[in-house]
């Protein structure tokens, strides 16, 4: 029998603090058009349905420097409220992230969360299966979800994964929260085509009785 609703919530732009800039996603908006929202296909969504231990790989140059840069950011007031409300409501929240699933990434994101108070409120952290992007990781993780729930919402910054998912699983609500390169990508005239989709400026803009339709 399915649980009656589920909130997946981004962590880096959305629970946790600091701009985005999708300068390189931007590009390929340039070069596919709206073809960059369309779900991959052939997804194997047995990959990293349930959480699985972590993998300890050495980080590789780049990856150090990003985990350190991720490292420092913390989780933003407005989150922590929201994320309260929604736990006090009884919905059950995941985070989902595109965070590779490593020691060292779940031991910092972890960490973060731990620091912000509001691990409590997760019911658990789904972190990237190995050898998925992260687009894909992030789809295997809501069709679980979708699986699971009667009713599931979705709050991503990123509005290439906000719109992959909201095309891949139309039964879910997806919101997407604004940035300056994630207006770029998709505008207030686009998300006419989407109707389980809306943009918010903020956190601050959504409440509880949004997120579940009646």
């Amino acid at each position: 029998m399915k649980k009656e609703a589920a909130l997946s919530a981004d962590l880096d732009g959305v629970v946790i603090g600091g701009p985005t800039p999708y300068l390189k996603t931007l590009g390929k908006r340039v070069v596919l058009g709206r073809r960059i929202f369309e779900p991959p296909k052939n997804i194997d969504f047995h990959t990293g349905t349930e959480s699985a231990s972590p993998i300890n790989v050495p980080l590789n140059p780049y990856e150090w420097v990003l985990l350190k840069v991720l490292a420092r950011r913390r989780v933003t007031p407005q989150a922590r409220k929201l994320l309260e409300e929604v736990y006090g409501s009884g919905i059950d929240i995941f985070g989902v992230t595109g965070r590779p699933n490593t020691q060292r990434w779940i031991k910092e994101t972890l960490r973060t969360l731990e620091d912000g108070e509001v691990m409590p409120f997760f019911q658990d952290v789904l972190f990237r299966p190995k050898h998925v992007n992260a687009e894909t990781g992030k789809l295997i993780h809501v069709q679980r979800l979708v699986d699971g729930y009667k009713q599931v919402a979705v709050i991503e910054d990123n509005p290439v994964e906000g719109l992959m998912i909201a095309r891949a699983f139309p039964q879910t609500s997806v919101f997407i929260v604004q940035s300056l390169t994630g207006g770029m990508l998709f505008s207030r005239k686009e998300s006419q085509d989407y109707p389980n989709v809306r943009r918010i400026a903020s956190l601050r803009r959504l409440s509880v009785q949004e997120l579940v339709r009646s």
